[in-house]
């Protein structure tokens, strides 16, 4: 083996300039310092050099090298043919000699013996076991511990019957009795592994299948803290295969509420989640192996040898056994449960108390409706009746919207809201309940009268109204727009043909005169015009004026509106604003 602190790469890149630049006859001597030095055989090295440098002797090829009389069509059409038969399962159903049949039945020519044929798809990259292959596996990395957790669950080979441990046997179980294995509770394995650190947690439960409730059991297990055992806490994301139980309703929004990302690979992708596949292959060899001599009687005795052995094979304690983590990166080999411990305290998150995680294993996503005031009522679980949530800040949702509601576990009564933009994408939102001053019930964050004044944030139905006045008014502030409006002038400056183009058409043929019946109208007063009340009437000028009021303007509109106790109506207050612009304009003359 190579010193521990050699980085073989590089020496392999270093051993390649100097074959290239030593004459022929000193190469040997290079090779053979390699192998003293790496402890591998002269054709490893040149193999070495080869597959991970791609470096070669530079001998000359032959002229003809590559050459075949074999038609290179007959040869893609086997190999398409070949690879179309491989199974979900990676069976090849269509060997090599009935591939050539085929081929040949269809005039597709064979020119040489089945052996060269295969050595020739072998050359091109084109036979079977590589095509088998062809989807390269990208290895992924995770930023800390409990960062990616993988979880898969698996059918053990025991079950206990009668307080005694049983071990199932193919050849009986399930030829001779299956009918009996469907009535007997068996005993499922679940385990987690932790990607950066790969610790291994495994437990066991007693069931006819997977469900929800085993697995809630197993994740606050695992996630939650247990005595003589250092790791706990929630990831950020959970890496596991499409069961039933896993993509359940209800384990999706506990998740949610814990915002785990929760991530179920595709069918028949499982090497995806190869660490925990790795897992339960070291946890059925290096424990399981163990109860065949010193059986449990219980699931209980089963979780409490399970938990024990865990520990000792994360930190590397069990006698005669070296259980630690080897990753082709690690300077050297460490215990599983050193490497954990190496979790920061911002990236360990706390698994709350079951009891109330287990209230979001319960009901969907509800759904409420957007109040004028861009506010949603919304009763959290873990709170003691309906709260109100503020939405005005959140861009897409505007008033009379409807939006899904789903509780969080972390923080005081916060949620999560969910809706559609237009184009049909999904928002999503972290919410806190809105909260009330208990003497008075104001807003605790409303502003104050006489010491703060904000403007209300524009709402998605105010950004987008301002945009389309723009276009109608353009090149102009927002405060011009509102003036032009006032002064009725022409949108778009006027250059839209409205109506003008319909004196061009030709008029229709003249109808036939019809009798008709007179209309008699009732003689009703002109309808009074809607007052507002004094404080809409104030929003209206602070509005129009695009500011607030100066002291003397303040009291000239005092007076204005004790003079219309029952409110005043717009064309008042533009004549105001009118007058006011006049003596402003007489003044600057």
């Amino acid at each position: 083996m190579p010193p521990a602190d050699l980085n073989v790469l590089d020496y392999l890149r270093d051993l390649a300039a100097r074959l290239d630049a030593a004459p022929h006859g000193e190469r040997g001597g290079l090779i053979g310092q390699a192998t003293q030095l790496l402890g591998w055989s002269p054709a490893r090295v040149y193999a070495q050099l080869k597959r991970r440098i791609a470096w070669s002797s530079g001998r000359q090829s032959r002229a003809d090298k590559g050459a075949t009389k074999q038609p290179l069509e007959t040869l893609k059409n086997v190999a398409s043919m070949q690879k179309q038969s491989v199974r979900k399962n990676g069976k090849v159903v269509l060997r090599l000699p009935t591939a050539l049949s085929i081929a040949a039945q269809n005039g597709m020519p064979v020119e040489v013996s089945r052996g060269r044929f295969g050595r020739l798809l072998r050359d091109r990259k084109m036979d079977i076991a590589r095509q088998k292959l062809d989807r390269p596996v990208q290895r992924m990395a995770s930023l800390h511990p409990n960062y990616l957790h993988q979880v898969d669950p698996s059918l053990c080979l025991l079950y206990y019957l009668k307080g005694n441990q049983k071990i199932i046997r193919d050849d009986q179980w399930y030829k001779n009795k299956p009918e009996a294995g469907a009535r007997i509770d068996k005993v499922w394995r679940y385990v987690l592994h932790d990607h950066a650190s790969s610790h291994i947690i495994p437990w066991y439960v007693e069931a006819r299948g997977e469900s929800v409730d085993s697995l809630f059991q197993f994740l606050m297990c695992t996630w939650g803290r247990q005595p003589g055992r250092a790791f706990h806490g929630v990831p950020k994301i959970l890496l596991w295969d499409k069961g039933s139980a896993n993509i359940s309703h209800p384990i999706k929004n506990m998740l949610a509420a814990l915002e785990v990302r929760n991530i179920p690979h595709a069918a028949g992708h499982a090497r995806v989640k190869g660490g925990v596949e790795n897992a339960n292959d070291i946890v059925e060899t290096k424990f399981e192996s163990r109860l065949k001599f010193e059986p449990v009687s219980s699931i209980e005795e089963l979780n409490r040898a399970a938990a024990a052995w865990a520990n000792a094979f994360n930190a590397n304690l069990i006698p005669y056994q070296d259980t630690r983590l080897r990753r082709e990166g690690l300077q050297e080999p460490i215990a599983r449960a050193d490497l954990w411990t190496t979790i920061r305290h911002e990236e360990l998150r706390i698994l709350p108390d079951p009891e109330k995680c287990k209230l979001f294993l319960e009901g969907r996503r509800v759904t409420r409706k957007v109040n004028p005031a861009l506010e949603i009522s919304y009763a959290h679980p873990l709170g003691d009746g309906p709260k109100r949530y503020d939405l005005a800040d959140l861009d897409g949702i505007v008033a009379g919207d409807t939006v899904e509601v789903s509780p969080l576990v972390y923080g005081e009564c916060e949620a999560m809201v969910y809706a559609q933009r237009y184009d049909g994408a999904p928002l999503e939102y972290h919410v806190r309940p809105i909260v009330y001053d208990a003497t008075y019930g104001f807003r605790a964050d409303a502003p104050v009268f006489g010491i703060d004044y904000r403007v209300q944030p524009d709402s998605e139905i105010e950004r987008q109204g301002k945009q389309l006045d723009r276009l109608a008014y353009p090149n102009r502030t927002l405060d011009d727009i509102e003036k032009a409006k006032d002064k009725n002038e022409a949108p778009f400056e006027g250059r839209l043909q409205a109506h003008s183009h319909l004196l061009n058409i030709a008029p229709p043929p003249t109808l036939a005169t019809r009798r008709g019946s007179e209309i008699t109208m009732p003689d009703r007063a002109n309808p009074e015009q809607p007052r507002m009340t004094h404080t809409a009437a104030l929003i209206h000028l602070v509005r129009v004026l695009g500011r607030r009021l100066t002291d003397p303007e303040r009291h000239e509109v005092d007076a204005l509106l004790a003079a219309h106790p029952e409110g005043v109506n717009e064309e008042t207050l533009s004549a105001w604003i009118t007058a006011r612009a006049t003596r402003q304009q007489q003044a600057i003359g």
